[in-house]
C-alpha cells in the first residue's frame, strides 16, 4: 500500500483553497505525515498582464516581494490543525501550477492536494485551471477537491480505473493506500472485443459466439485479478468488475453514481507532459464531473515505500 509521509497543498487564501487546505490535514493525520507543506504562489504572470512593459524591472521586482511579504504574513496566521513542527509554510514567485509541481519534486512529496470548482461537464474548462495544469506536469499523484466534494475521515469505498496499461499498478497501489489498511476498492477495467473473426479456410468473417464474447472478458478479468494479486492489500476488500463496449469515463461515472465511493482514483494517459493533455481523456472527463474527491496519479509517478 502506497505511504504519504510528505504532502504539499497550494493554496491562495480564498474559501475553496481552505477546503483543500482542510483535506491535506485530514489525509496527513490519517497516514501519520512527517511534512506537511502549505504553499502560496505569487502568481508573477497577473501583475506582468496589469503592469506590461510600462515598468521597471526593479519595480517589479519590488512589487512581487511586497506580495510575497504579505503572502507570508497571512500564511503564517492561517490555522492549521496538525502539529507545528510537521507543518511547513512558503511563498514562491512564478506561475502557480508550475511552482507548486517544481514544490513537488524538490520536496519528493508523495501528494499534492488541490481545490478545484463544481463538477459537471461544464467544469471541463477545468483544463486551464490551476487543478487541470497540474495533473499534466506534477511528479506526484494529485488528490482534486472542491465545495461540493470534500474529503471523508476515512476513505472506505474507493473507486479505482484499471486499464492494464503501465499506470495501472500504481492507481491500484494508491486506491489501496487511501483506504489506510481497511476498507473496499472496487477495480473497474474496459475491454474491447471484436465482433468478428476469421476462420481459416474461411472467406468470409463469422460473428463471434455469446461463449466467445464471455471468454474474452473471462480472460480480461484475469488479467485485472492478476494484477490485483500483484499489489499488498491486506484487510482492504478489493473487487474486479469488468465491462465492454462503452467509454471508460462514461462507465466510470456511471459506476460511480451507483456506488457513490468516497474517492475515485485514475491514472493519466501517456508518459509525458504532452500526452496528458489529450483532451478527452478519461482522468479529464472524471475530473470535471465526478462527484466526490478524485486522485489523479501520474503515468511514471514517483511510488512512496509500502
Amino acid at each position: 500500500m502506497a505511504k504519504y509521509n510528505t504532502i504539499v497543498v497550494g493554496t491562495d487564501f480564498s474559501p475553496l483553497a481552505q477546503v483543500a487546505v482542510e483535506a491535506a490535514v485530514q489525509v496527513a493525520k490519517r497516514f501519520d505525515a512527517q511534512a506537511l507543506h502549505i504553499v502560496h504562489v505569487v502568481n508573477t504572470s497577473s501583475a506582468a498582464a496589469v503592469f506590461p512593459y510600462a515598468v521597471p524591472e526593479a519595480q517589479l521586482a519590488n512589487i512581487y516581494e511586497e506580495g510575497a511579504d504579505r503572502a507570508k504574513a497571512r500564511l503564517d496566521e492561517l490555522p492549521v490543525d496538525y502539529p507545528a513542527e510537521r507543518v511547513h509554510r512558503t511563498v514562491h514567485l512564478g506561475l502557480p501550477a508550475r511552482s507548486l509541481a517544481e514544490c513537488t519534486e524538490q520536496l519528493a512529496a508523495d501528494l499534492i492536494v488541490v481545490a478545484s470548482h463544481g463538477f459537471g461537464p461544464i467544469r471541463r474548462t477545468i483544463l486551464g485551471s490551476v487543478a487541470g495544469a497540474l495533473i499534466r506536469s506534477a511528479a506526484c499523484p494529485v488528490l482534486v477537491v472542491g465545495e461540493e466534494r470534500h474529503t471523508v475521515k476515512a476513505f472506505e469505498n474507493v473507486l479505482a480505473a484499471v486499464d492494464l496499461s503501465n499506470v495501472s499498478e500504481a492507481v491500484l497501489r494508491h486506491a489501496v493506500g487511501m483506504t489506510n489498511g481497511g476498507g473496499r476498492v472496487v477495480a473497474l477495467s474496459m475491454y474491447e472485443h471484436p465482433l468478428s473473426t476469421y476462420d481459416e479456410g474461411d472467406l468470409l468473417p463469422r460473428y463471434l459466439s455469446d461463449e466467445e464474447i464471455s471468454a474474452v472478458g473471462d480472460r480480461h478479468r484475469e488479467a485485472v485479478q492478476a494484477l490485483v494479486n500483484t499489489v499488498n492489500h491486506k484487510n482492504v476488500e478489493v473487487r474486479v468488475e469488468v465491462m465492454s463496449k462503452a467509454p471508460p469515463p462514461v462507465v466510470v461515472l456511471e459506476t460511480a453514481s451507483l456506488l457513490t465511493p468516497d474517492l475515485i482514483v485514475v491514472g493519466t494517459s501517456g508518459h509525458n507532459a504532452w500526452h496528458r493533455m489529450i483532451i478527452g481523456s478519461t482522468a479529464t472527463k472524471v475530473l470535471a464531473e465526478a462527484p466526490c474527491p478524485v486522485l489523479i496519479v501520474p503515468h511514471d509517478p514517483a511510488l512512496p515505500v509500502e
